[in-house]
């Protein structure tokens, strides 16, 4: 017999049970646990809301913001930000606080309602105008009236008519159509995200489904594009920096230098925020975003701290449980297997393991066996094929392997010598190969769902001007064409026969920060062969302000390996960058002019609301 003691260091849990923790609930007025009595929250009468907007105040002090009225509350702001709590304080709060436990411990708190899913919820519900998740409606412009603010949006009463006039954020039939068709044409990697198409409804024009991944993707990734061409400039801009500010925050590499600036920058987009959507809009989990840099520099990067893995292996102990009578035990059970065959699948690298499936994403690279794939007229056709190609394009394969190999080689290895003696003249062929930790297809094979077939890679260009040589990396673009995997006897070298995109006419940047191809301007034809090893996996989204350029983004590996041990490094020559995948953020100096134009429409007509129903 022992006493037990214990200690609760932290929890899992959503922000609810963390305002019940913390002795805030988010549904009173000072609902945010950092702010706490100094949380900024109005109850609107009317929608029955509360709104924690003025975030003026976390401004610089002598930000042009602050005193700017008509655009925001109506009121200049010259109040400083409220001071996280410290530890001292803390304890002093929580030092007279006695706890009772015991069956009635559960009160009201406990039964709050739950948020909702998202930032991205609140967006899209209102631009779509989706009842039920919208902040905008009859109620929401009442209350613009009641506090007197905005007069070109509050309600027109005429008669029997009642018309609500178009905010900036409003979408017209035809834009609400090109979101949605934006988001339907969606063709990414497999296991990048969900299916789009499956969450999009062209008839109702909305999104219907999404978890809170595909919430995730749509904030970092998709809902820039699905806006680039609808509304008003000032909201679409205001939109896309929150959009990748959530992109930067959410990043495996942040630079501490830039948290600052980045914080300053949070600011100054939820203030404009502020400008363009009503105040029912920032409910707590908007204004909790201004609190996430601080956890960044507290606690790291956000993607080491959020919920996904442990949602993840949530899903596999449960797939354990076999007896509902002894769930704890079967869990148990299932762990000392599991450990025990991956102890002796690594203890014996060289057998042969039964019912555990080899490792694809690794450098060396695995081909695909897909014996499903069929032609055109229902023949079965196996995925790797024995050929024999070119003389020309063979020699070029042969050559190319040879000058990868000897760059930078101060002495010449073995390898390379037994490569010099040439290949085997028959090339296999693949439909599909993993390598780098992606699965790439050739253009031909692909799915109607997934797209596989885009590849960057970057190269070093040789520059020689008034007999000064430079050398410069730049990304080459395409879709890979063919697989090729070349035999020399005692290595095999995978090759990707790709179709590249002229990097001097087909590529260009928008001012946004995305680069743009045109996939039927081709160019560098002499040269279509890459090393597997340097092939980075990309997919395109086709741009709604030019059909005949595709936007850019880039796919991460998922290499669940630190350490390679069985690579040979003379076959891994991979020059990735690594902030290749964060987009820029836009500059918002251009959107700090007070104006009473830009938060309403004039180009559109108002909506009329039925007495049936208050949403449009």
């Amino acid at each position: 017999m022992f006493t037990l003691r214990a200690v609760v260091l932290w929890t899992i849990n959503d922000y609810p049970t963390l305002g019940t923790l913390c002795g805030c609930p988010y549904s009173g007025y000072k609902g945010c646990v950092v702010c706490g009595e100094q949380t900024h929250c109005i109850r609107h009468p009317k929608s029955k809301k509360q709104s924690y907007a003025g975030h003026k105040r976390y401004l610089p002090y002598k930000h042009p913001f602050r005193s700017q009225r008509n655009a925001f509350n109506g009121e200049k702001e010259f109040t400083t930000a409220p001071e996280p709590l410290s530890g001292e304080e803390i304890f002093i709060n929580v030092n007279y606080v006695i706890n009772k436990w015991g069956k009635g411990a559960n009160n009201k708190e406990s039964d709050i309602q739950k948020t909702s899913t998202g930032r991205g919820e609140s967006l899209v519900g209102t631009m779509l105008n989706i009842p039920g998740k919208t902040k905008d409606g009859l109620q929401a412009r009442l209350d613009l009236s009641h506090f007197g603010l905005k007069p070109e949006l509050q309600v027109h009463i005429e008669g029997n008519k009642t018309t609500l006039p178009t905010a900036s954020y409003t979408l017209t039939t035809e834009e609400k159509t090109m979101f949605c068709k934006t988001l339907y044409n969606l063709r990414v990697p497999q296991g990048y995200c969900s299916n789009f198409s499956s969450l999009v409804s062209l008839k109702d024009r909305k999104l219907i489904g999404l978890k809170s991944h595909d919430y995730h993707m749509l904030m970092q990734q998709f809902l820039p594009i699905a806006i680039r061409s609808i509304m008003p400039k000032s909201t679409r801009d205001a939109i896309t920096i929150f959009c990748f500010i959530f992109k930067s925050i959410c990043s495996k590499e942040i630079k501490v230098k830039e948290l600052d600036k980045l914080q300053e920058e949070l600011c100054v987009t939820l203030c404009l925020l502020e400008k363009y959507f009503p105040p029912s809009f920032f409910d707590v989990m908007v204004h909790l975003t201004l609190h996430l840099i601080r956890e960044v520099k507290l606690c790291g990067p956000v993607c080491f701290r959020w919920m996904y893995p442990f949602e993840r292996c949530m899903k596999v102990i449960n797939g354990h449980v076999k007896n509902k009578n002894k769930p704890q035990g079967c869990i148990a059970e299932e762990n000392i297997a599991e450990e025990i065959i991956e102890f002796l699948s690594e203890f014996q690298k060289n057998m042969n393991t039964v019912g555990i499936p080899l490792e694809k994403h690794n450098n060396f690279g695995n081909h695909i066996d897909d014996y499903s794939i069929s032609l055109r007229d229902g023949t079965p056709v196996s995925a790797c094929r024995s050929v024999q190609v070119s003389p020309d394009l063979f020699i070029k394969a042969h050559f190319y392997v040879e000058k990868e190999l000897l760059v930078s080689k101060e002495s010449v290895s073995e390898t390379v010598r037994w490569i010099s003696h040439g290949p085997n003249t028959n090339v296999l062929k693949y439909d599909a190969y993993d390598i780098n930790g992606y699965t790439f297809r050739t253009k031909c094979r692909e799915g109607k769902v997934h797209k596989n077939s885009g590849v960057s890679v970057v190269a070093t260009d040789t520059h020689i001007s008034n007999e000064v040589v430079t050398y410069d990396q730049n990304s080459y673009y395409g879709v890979v064409k063919e697989i090729w995997v070349i035999d020399y006897h005692f290595k095999k070298i995978p090759l990707f026969m790709c179709e590249w995109v002229d990097n001097k006419n087909g590529v260009k940047k928008d001012p946004v920060g995305y680069t743009l191809v045109k996939l039927g301007r081709l160019g560098h034809k002499d040269d279509p062969l890459i090393l597997a090893s340097q092939a980075r996996q990309v997919f395109y989204v086709t741009d709604q302000l030019n059909k005949k350029m595709t936007i850019i983004f880039m796919s991460p590996p998922k290499n669940y390996r630190d350490t390679y041990d069985d690579v040979d490094e003379e076959f891994s020559i991979v020059l990735f960058p690594h902030n290749d995948n964060i987009l820029p953020r836009v500059d918002p100096l251009d959107l700090r002019k007070e104006s009473r134009n830009d938060y309403f429409r004039t180009d559109c007509p108002g909506i009329v609301i039925h007495k049936a129903h208050e949403n449009p």
